[in-house]
């Protein structure tokens, strides 16, 4: 069989080494050594394990932050078992607020350019396309205080601000309104008037149709909220912008449309998976101790299910996690074909309708679509192998 082993695995070691003047991020510790010629020390070049340890001389590098550095040397590059790679410290790394998700170029402006207008926004895509995680991101990117809520629990118009609940205090039971995520950005917002907001309102489609009714004229340019505590109308402050999240397919029970008015307030942003070359970027990312052939097939196997004409199968970004992040664990860093399929199948037909071997379901055309992929992809070692 050919060997089928990633690239770093058959490449000389001198060729895996990083050359003098090359910069990375990297993440520093202390030494724990008594009085160290290196105070620093790290054990990744960016995402990817070195082939060597990373040392640093300057004692006021920070740690347990992302950090620049320069390649200064690499000692003993013939020896695997010797040696250390040295290395400057530049200064901290700015953090991408988008790093480890996708979102391309024209999307991000047109999300960003809303926000700073202070247009509702609507983020429709199959479930875990990564809505939410575009919502926080672009909050960061845009100095926003970001607000989570969840509509899958409103049954009430008034529950978007503030939901009734019972209290016993000496035996007597009485009423009291307790402010939500909103209610209570409502009153920080209108303080706080120097910063701004974004309410992101998760699963908008699954509250109650009439209940949607309760945050129209938020939306709209009357821009009020119905305080159910006062019997008032508030107004919402020109500092708090509104994102709402909405799973649309006909895989979602408990869902009901939007209609055409409620959607007609929000500017439509559609998200999707992210490209098979974006997600395997990202998961080696997330993920460096996994083999990249493994990650490959992860991808691959996604990006099949999600793309092809006769399936069109919804194959969450968090299954491909699930996959990568046990094969992170020490028990599986060494997994042979037959479990990495049945670690792709878990992840995936486990999130789809019907049973694994019944062909006549979802769950069981994408096992055995699975199979097919895998046989056609090359992984790491086969059982035994």
């Amino acid at each position: 069989m050919p060997d089928s082993r990633p690239d770093r695995c058959r490449r000389p070691l001198k060729d895996r080494l990083p050359h003098p003047g090359a910069e990375y991020v990297v993440q520093f510790d202390a030494n724990p050594k008594p009085h160290p010629e290196f105070r620093r020390v790290a054990s990744h070049l960016g995402a990817r394990r070195a082939e060597k340890l990373v040392v640093c001389r300057d004692a006021s590098a920070p740690v347990g932050v992302p950090v620049r550095v320069r390649v200064v040397a690499v000692s003993r590059p013939s020896s695997s078992a010797r040696g250390h790679i040295e290395v400057a410290y530049l200064g901290r790394a700015e953090r991408d607020p988008y790093a480890g998700l996708y979102v391309d170029p024209f999307t991000k402006r047109r999300f960003e350019a809303h926000l700073a207008a202070g247009t509702p926004v609507l983020l429709e895509g199959p479930q875990g396309c990564g809505k939410s995680s575009l919502a926080e991101a672009a909050a960061n990117a845009t100095d926003m205080v970001f607000v989570r809520f969840n509509a899958s629990a409103v049954l009430e118009t008034t529950d978007f601000l503030a939901t009734l609940q019972l209290a016993v205090e000496n035996g007597a039971t009485r009423s009291l309104w307790l402010r939500t995520e909103i209610g209570l950005a409502l009153e920080r917002a209108a303080v706080e008037r120097d910063r701004r907001f974004m309410v992101f309102i998760d699963e908008l489609n699954r509250c109650r149709e009439l209940a949607r009714n309760g945050i129209m004229p938020i939306l709209d340019g009357s821009r009020v909220a119905w305080d159910p505590s006062t019997a008032a109308w508030l107004p919402v402050p020109k500092n708090m912008v509104f994102v709402a999240a909405v799973n649309i397919g006909d895989g979602f029970t408990g869902t009901t449309a939007l209609d055409l008015a409620q959607v007609d307030r929000f500017a439509v942003i559609q998200v999707d998976y992210p490209p098979r070359e974006a997600e395997e970027q990202i998961l080696v990312s997330r993920f460096p101790t996994v083999a990249a052939a493994h990650i490959r097939a992860v991808t691959q196997v996604a990006a099949t299910l999600r793309t092809d004409p006769e399936l069109r199968l919804a194959v969450s970004v968090r299954a491909t996690q699930e996959v990568c992040q046990v094969l992170s664990d020490e028990r599986f860093r060494q997994a042979n074909d037959e479990e990495l399929a049945m670690l792709i199948r878990a992840a995936v037909c486990g999130r789809l309708r019907g049973a694994w071997d019944d062909p006549s379901t979802e769950a069981g055309v994408a096992s055995t679509k699975i199979t097919e992929i895998l046989a056609e992809t090359p992984t790491r070692r086969r059982r035994g192998g």
